[in-house]
């Protein structure tokens, strides 16, 4: 079995540091006593299945147009 570079434990503090909070990642470097290199890597190195939790869903911007037809064309027609 493959041995992990960096230990999940560090992947997840640094990707809660990087995305849940608006630290710097040189601060985030520093306090995790990575350099820019390999906090890159440990950031980009999380799987998608353990990245969704991550992922902070987004409200849709809508057009002056698609508001209007919002409010007077019914779900069931679209």
């Amino acid at each position: 079995m493959k041995k992990e570079k960096y230990p999940n434990s560090l992947v997840t503090k640094a990707h809660k540091l990087a995305f849940e909070t608006e630290v710097p990642n040189k601060e985030i470097a520093k306090k995790l006593k990575l350099d820019d290199r390999q906090l890159r890597y440990v950031l980009y190195k999380l799987k998608p299945k353990e990245q969704e939790k991550f992922i902070v869903p987004t409200t849709k911007k809508y057009t002056i147009t698609e508001s209007f037809l919002d409010f007077f064309i019914a779900d069931k027609f679209r």
